[in-house]
This record gives C-alpha cells, structure tokens and sequence, in this order.
C-alpha cells in the first residue's frame, strides 16, 4: 500500500504594526481648514466641510482610503457651507446637520448613503439653531444636543430615521457646552469635555437609552479640561487626543477610555506626526484611529495622522492557496479581510471557537475590504475557514493574547 503526502504550506506573521504609535499619513488636497467633521463609513473616512484661512466655506464631502492613501472629492452636500457642523453614523449612512457659516446657525439635517453617494434632506433638528453640539449613533436611533448658538445648551434628543422624526429626552446633566466628545460604545453612549467662554470641561457622562438617563463617569485625566479634541473608537475603546484649554493651550497627548473599568489610560503623544491642535472628530478603520486637520493656535492644518493601538494580533495560515489575508487586532477584537484582486464572485468566511462554535459568518466578495468587530473573546486561539462553492480553499486560526 501506498502512502500519501499532501503538502500544505504554512505560513506564520506576527502583526504588531507600530504598536501604539502616530504616523502621518496623505495630506488632505484641499486648502488647510478648521471646523471640519471627520467621521468613518465602513473602511473610509469622509471628511466633510469647514472653514479656511481666507474665511471661505465649505460643504464639499470628501473620502480617505486608507489602503490606498489616497482622497477622493464626493457629491457635496445640497445645502449651505457651513463649519463646525455636527455628524453621527448609523446603519452605514452618516447624519450631518446645524453648523454656523459666521452668519447664519442652522438647524437643517441631511442623510449620506455612500453606495450611492447621494444626500437627502430629513426633518429639521426642532430645537434652537447651533454649531459644535455632540452626538452619537446607537440602538437604530441618532442622539443629539449640547452646543452654542444665541447661548448655551446641554438639552437632548432623539432622532429616529426610520420615521424622520425628533423627540425631546432628559437634559444632559453637566453644564451647558459645546464642542466636547460624543461616542457609543456597547448599549450606551459617552458625552462630556467641551467649553464655554469661560469655563472648560474634564466631566463625561453615560446615557442610557433604555431608560433615558445619565450617570457620571470617571473624569478626563486633564483637569483643566479639554475642548476641539478629536476622538475615535477602536473596538471597545475610545481614544481622545490633542484639544486645546485656555490654561495650556494647544496638545498632543491621548488617553484611552475603557468603559469596563471606567479609567483613561495615557498613549502615545501625536508630536512625532503633526503639531498639537484643536480639531473635531476622528474616525477609525482596520483597527486604526485617524485624525485629521484642525488649527494649532498659529495656523490652520491639512494634515493627516494615524494611530496604532497597542493589540498584537498573531495569524498563521494552513492552506494550498492564500486567497485572502486576513488580520486580527487583539487589543480592539477587529478582523480585517481583504480579498485582493482574486476574480472570486462570493466567499464564505467563518470564525470558529477552539471548541467549534461558530463565532460569526459573512459573505466576501472579489476586492471587498471588511473590518468584522467579534465579540469580546477570552485569550486563546480561534480559527477561520474560507469557503467556495461548498469546498474549503483556506483555513487558518489566529490567537487572542
């Protein structure tokens, strides 16, 4: 009897891609500008109005790649230019509203599809016009309040756009303010930091939807508070960094937040990758976090940064042929899979515990880019399996540290 060998290549990388660490990245190709609303869609980020050195304004959209570096020009928005405005995403279309253009506050709201690049115009926001309020997306509903007009506001509400409609929910609890940080993260939502013109906040607070109420959370490392400083989400985490206070001015350190044990944790300082600033937003993709732009006391910025968090995510692959690559941040629980320019109509991709369970199952087509967020998982090793036309064309596992 004979014995067959089949031979199976292995394949084994280590990924800690410049853990913790800041780089700069393609600079923005218009003209540098402050006021703007960076806010991400799937794997890109879209950069959206804002205000230049020469007082013009804009409503122009535009798209970041980041695996390509590169930005491309959107449809603009179909309504005025503004600064300052204010975003959330959700179900994978970006909600963009209020903003002041040194005229005029609106209270107009606009919904982005990018598979279609298109705006529409929704129900107005029915409280009082503003700029640099605070919102976030959670649970199919949009939440939105705070910021500045003819005053200052900490009221709330809730959009629903399924229905195209606004309700009035509990004021926030802390002192009216604009310009601060607004996340969700799990089953609730992150608001706090922001100023006025006297006073500068280091205070965040926990809504809950379920129940439409606030709770207090643990404070901002900085206790002269922090205002214009952007921030993104990477998994379970949030990341704000940079800001401006009026006692020391304009920074470039970050601070993790971690809503499990509700504590900051300082990381890397930006200064190796851009100057100190004061800036809105941020947006993550492929288990990285950007910024972008923003002003640094002296000028406005075009610039854009990124961030690699301290995860190290070990893949090894068993199979005869790689037809996608796959990569596993330990630190946020994202898998990113890129299928490449194989001519592959439709894949199944399968995640599996070391006992069998499945984990979570998708569909991968030729050239698509998916970041796929897993449930918190404990250390250990987990697999994958790449599935065509009902036979297995690659396998593989990866290991949470």
């Amino acid at each position: 009897m004979k014995n067959t060998f089949i031979l199976i290549l292995l394949f084994i990388s280590i990924h800690s891609t410049a853990q913790n660490t800041w780089s700069a990245k393609a600079s923005f190709p218009g003209n540098p500008r402050a006021g703007t609303e960076f806010f991400g869609i799937s794997s890109y980020g879209y950069l959206f109005g804002g205000i230049d050195n020469s007082a013009n304004i804009y409503n122009d959209l535009w798209k970041y790649d980041p695996g390509l570096d590169q930005w491309t020009q959107m449809a603009s928005l179909p309504g005025p230019g503004r600064y300052s405005p204010t975003k959330l995403v959700l179900n994978g279309k970006a909600y963009v509203g209020v903003g002041f253009d040194n005229v005029t506050y609106y209270t107009d709201w606009y919904e982005y599809t990018p598979g279609t690049n298109s705006w529409i115009q929704k129900a107005s926001f029915p409280g009082a016009s503003r700029y640099h309020a605070f919102a976030f997306g959670l649970n199919n509903k949009a939440y939105f309040g705070l910021g500045k007009g003819s005053g200052w506001y900490n009221d709330w509400y809730e959009y629903d756009p399924a229905l195209d409609t606004w309700t009035a929910k509990t004021s926030f609890p802390g002192a009216a303010r604009q310009n601060g940080i607004a996340f969700a993260i799990g089953s609730f939502g992150y608001v706090g930091l922001g100023a006025t013109d006297v006073d500068v906040y280091n205070d965040m607070y926990q809504y809950n939807p379920a129940n439409d109420s606030w709770t207090p959370k643990a404070s901002y490392p900085d206790a002269d508070g922090r205002y214009a400083i952007p921030f993104f989400v990477l998994g379970t985490h949030a990341y704000a960094c940079g800001g401006v206070n009026y006692t020391t001015g304009f920074h470039s350190d970050g601070y993790e937040y971690d809503p499990v044990s509700d504590s900051w944790t300082a990381i890397a300082d930006f200064s190796n990758a851009g100057p100190a600033r004061a800036t809105k937003g941020g947006f993550s993709a492929h288990g990285k976090g950007y910024i972008a732009m923003g002003e640094d006391g002296s000028n406005f910025l075009n610039d854009l940064l990124e961030y690699s968090a301290k995860g190290v995510g070990i893949h090894e692959v068993e199979t005869v042929h790689d037809f996608i690559s796959v990569e596993y941040n330990s630190h946020s629980n994202d898998l990113y899979l890129n299928s490449g320019t194989h001519q592959i109509q439709k894949m199944r991709v399968s995640i599996y515990t070391a006992t069998g369970q499945q984990l979570k199952e998708l569909v991968l087509n030729a050239g698509d880019e998916k970041t796929v967020h897993l449930p918190s998982l404990s250390a250990g090793v987990y697999f994958y399996a790449v599935i065509m036309d009902e036979s297995k064309i690659q396998q593989g596992k990866f290991f949470k540290l």
